[in-house]
């Protein structure tokens, strides 16, 4: 069994240095059956990319479908918001 904790000398300052690595952004999805399906990215994952995944995953599902996003302003508006009313017609429906 793994039980985290730390601790530290008084004064003594605790930090983890950082790395000055790329940067890897993840769009991804869980369904009840604890399988994944999404997308990385190293650049920012704009509307469009993020556009680009509901719909080819649309052309796969047989049943309807709901996934639910958080509330980013990026989930909502633009090229995502545009969409939705396609992808509801394929079956698919976006919550956020």
């Amino acid at each position: 069994m793994y039980v985290p904790y730390g601790w530290q000398f008084p004064n003594e300052d605790v930090f983890v240095p950082c790395a000055n690595k790329n940067r890897l952004n993840i769009f991804g999805m869980i369904s009840p059956g604890c399988e994944y399906a999404g997308f990385e990215s190293e650049e920012s994952i704009t509307g469009e990319k993020l556009a680009h995944f509901p719909e080819e995953y649309s052309k796969e599902i047989t049943k309807p479908t709901v996934i639910v996003l958080d509330n980013a302003s990026i989930h909502r508006k633009g090229i995502v918001a545009k969409e939705k009313k396609k992808w509801e017609e394929k079956g698919l429906y976006i919550d956020s």
